[in-house]
């Protein structure tokens, strides 16, 4: 009998080129889960919300577009660790499904769309955000091929949970009343430092969220931060469900229990009625699985097409009822009507395109109803956001994604038994500790401002700490398998994934009314848990054709694309960056025209961001009237005001639809008395919003400087006819004595006639 041949050095390579491939998938799986949870737990802000003014105290600076693009990067670091892996181990397969390939198109779609954007910057800087998510949904799908890796990830969305109370009730009973009672004793001065004026409407808003609490968590509004929570909660209820299935100890399930009353008590202090609705939806849900499960099973594919149906005819009946009614039924849902018919008409503005992606809230104002006072960022609704934003090529693109998504999410299939991983021998409370440090180790050097006093880092580094253990209590609840046996827990886990799937669901549901979507962080836990469902349901490619080659070109190339980004993208930003902050430095400590060429210097280095030519400008005007408040009758400097021009207009140039720049510019030029150009661009400010009653009484003030009287009379009229329009109880509408005031000037106006 001949014996078989072994090639024991070729054979040693493949064991060591797999060991070798496990750690660097798992440390993939590591490294995206904490950086998840490092977004999760942070706000990131593409600019600051207040304008520097001079001698102003510096304010700790929150994670700017630097950050963003950094952690973006970052985020893509998962899928290039996966190719590689595939590039050194050939007994490595990678799954590909149609939902991934419909990503691609809409990926370039929406980076192309920075072609056609009014705001180039903001365009780049969320799309790349966007296409990190998809990177991290494709990795996520390679990573996670066992009932392991899934419970493991709930473990996390269940630690960020109780990381989200912790903060939210240390918010709500200590940082809340303080920040209340600091804000009282010195608000004059602190609203002049943020640039507002006292007893103004912004003045007055921003008065109201600090005295009220507002609970907004690490998001950027209260409702965004109550669909992070509905979320989490979903998914702790598949935990709890899951250990009561397992026959675990009590203490487990209630344990977890705990969090979700905590998370409803939360839920009532962001005072979200959206939220007050997903929560039942939720239990709904898991009880119907619960009670049909098998059904589902076997009758997947009709169930699919049951769902689509409902939750379509659901959209056509709130659209009907608004289209019949002239509104929808509450308050809330009424504004949200307001916004989508604004949308309609700017969708049909730019049908095939769209004003692209991040820009809707330039192009709002000029298509809201007039009875609608807000300036939002979004439509409030993913899906009109990209039809909005991206015209019907990109809406079309998104809506077959999400069709091929769901289903490939809903396929009755379940991981193979997985073979003992590494990462599961021992004791799994190293691995959870670890990746709840290098979350919030990632976030402090993303959010901590080093520049301020040693105090306050280290109230931030306690309270970074403090996260860092609810992240970590709330996954061990989770990823453990017993007290006795604290390695991670590698049973099959049905209700964990049905809570992820049911969460994932009213999550997208919620953001038909709200934007949680579209925070970074939001996001990104979006591309984690969709990736993490869709490779549970793949099946098990073992023995199936592999193409090494490919595999290798296709390495190379996102490498090489990467790499591209840092050099082209983050390192411009970076620097340009740089320069803003020390712009902002300069002019506190009233040097103006250093700022000037500090803001001038990040506009050469990145100049799609208007801002820097814009703050550029507004560091030479607030010199100028520096200069008119010590001296009012001397000599402007007409070099000042060519240069505050030239800044304002390549502001204009470089961002079209930037209104501060031509408001700045109009009142600049009515005090050189140069009629044509203020009138000017008060006529594109009105193009661009046209409702304002604030920018028509300075349009009227600035015509009746410049000896227009009859022009002037019929703004102060139209002024006051968009004030009409405005509700009731509406805090933009004028005040009785401003009315008095505008009436006054009316008829001053008409008696001067011939």
């Amino acid at each position: 009998m001949k014996s078989a041949h072994i090639n024991y050095p070729q054979a040693m390579s493949r064991a060591t080129s797999t060991d070798r491939g496990v750690r660097i998938t798992e440390a993939a799986f590591t490294l995206a889960l904490a950086l998840t949870a490092a977004r999760c737990t942070m706000m990131e802000n593409l600019r600051d919300p207040f304008e520097v003014v001079p001698g102003s105290t510096p304010f700790p600076h929150s994670p700017g577009p630097t950050v963003t693009v950094c952690l973006n990067l970052l985020c893509c670091v998962p899928a290039l660790l996966v190719l590689i892996r595939r590039a050194i181990d050939p007994r490595y397969s990678l799954r590909w499904t149609w939902s991934h390939l419909l990503m691609l198109p809409l990926a370039v779609w929406m980076a192309a769309s920075i072609g056609w954007s009014d705001d180039k910057f903001a365009c780049l800087i969320a799309s790349s955000t966007f296409i990190a998510a998809l990177a991290l949904i494709w990795a996520m799908t390679q990573l996670v091929r066992s009932w392991l890796r899934l419970r493991l990830v709930v473990a996390l969305t269940v630690g960020l949970l109780a990381a989200f109370e912790a903060q939210g009730f240390y918010y709500k009973f200590f940082d809340a009343p303080r920040d209340a009672e600091m804000f009282k004793a010195q608000e004059d001065q602190r609203l002049r430092e943020m640039g507002m004026v006292p007893g103004s409407f912004e003045a007055q808003q921003f008065e109201k969220k600090v005295l009220e609490g507002e609970m907004i968590g690490f998001s950027s509004s209260s409702n965004a931060f109550a669909g992070m929570l509905v979320l989490g909660m979903a998914l702790a209820i598949g935990a709890a469900v899951q250990r009561i299935v397992d026959r675990d100890a009590p203490v487990w399930p209630i344990a977890i229990a705990i969090l979700i009353p905590l998370g409803l008590w939360l839920l009532v202090y962001t005072q979200s009625k959206a939220a007050a609705a997903t929560p039942i939806l939720t239990a709904l849900l898991l009880l119907f699985i619960w009670r049909f499960r098998g059904e589902l099973a076997v009758r997947a594919k009709q169930a699919y097409w049951i769902g689509v149906a409902l939750v379509v005819g659901a959209m056509v009946g709130v659209i009907g009822h608004g289209v019949f009614h002239g509104r929808l039924p509450t308050d809330s849902l009424n504004f949200r009507w307001r916004y989508w018919v604004a949308c309609w008409r700017m969708f049909w503005r730019h049908p095939i395109i769209g004003v692209g992606w991040d820009n809707f809230y330039l192009h709002y104002l000029r298509d809201r109803l007039p009875v609608a006072s807000e300036e939002i960022r979004d439509p409030h609704n993913f899906i009109i956001r990209f039809f909005v934003e991206l015209g019907a090529v990109g809406g079309i693109l998104m809506l077959a994604w999400m069709m091929r998504l769901w289903w490939e999410m809903t396929r009755p299939m379940v991981p193979d038994p997985p073979p003992i991983l590494k990462s599961a021998r021992g004791s799994a409370i190293p691995w959870v500790i670890l990746v709840a440090v290098l979350a919030e180790a990632i976030n402090c050097f993303a959010v901590i401002d080093f520049q301020q006093s040693q105090p306050f880092i280290i109230l931030k580094l306690i309270e970074r700490g403090g996260y860092t253990m609810a992240i970590v209590m709330g996954m061990c609840l989770v990823a453990l398998q017993s007290a006795e046996r604290s390695e991670a827990d590698d049973r099959p886990a049905p209700w964990m994934l049905y809570g992820l799937l049911v969460g994932l669901g009213v999550f997208l549901i919620h953001n038909l009314i709200e934007f949680s979507l579209f925070e970074n962080g939001g996001l990104t836990l979006f591309g984690l848990l969709v990736g993490t469902a869709i490779g549970v349901r793949q099946p098990n490619l073992a023995g199936q054709a592999r193409h090494t080659a490919s595999a290798r070109g296709v390495l190379v190339l996102t490498t090489a694309a990467w790499i591209a980004a840092i050099a082209l993208i983050f390192v411009p930003i970076y620097r340009a960056e740089s320069w803003a902050r020390v712009g902002e430095s300069d002019l506190r400590g009233w040097k103006f025209e250093q700022s000037a060429a500090d803001y001038d210097k990040a506009m050469k280095i990145f100049p799609i961001n208007a801002e820097y030519a814009y703050r550029a400008g507004r560091a030479l005007d607030d010199e100028l009237e520096t200069i008119r408040k010590a001296a009012p009758n001397a000599p402007i400097s007409q070099i000042l005001i060519h240069s505050i021009f030239q800044y304002y207009d390549a502001a204009s140039l470089e961002n079209p639809a930037y209104i501060s720049a031509y408001l700045r510019r109009a009142a600049l030029s009515t005090l050189m008395i140069q009629p044509n150009d203020a009138i000017n661009n008060y006529v594109i400010v009105l193009q661009l919003d046209p409702n304002e009653v604030d920018i028509r009484l300075a349009y009227a003030k600035a015509l009746k400087a410049l000896g227009e009287p009859d022009r002037a009379r019929e703004e102060f009229e139209k002024a006051l006819w968009y004030n009409d329009q405005l509700d009731a109880a509406e805090p933009k509408r004028l005040t009785p004595e401003e009315l008095a005031d505008v009436q006054n000037q009316i008829g001053l106006l008409t008696a001067t006639q011939p």
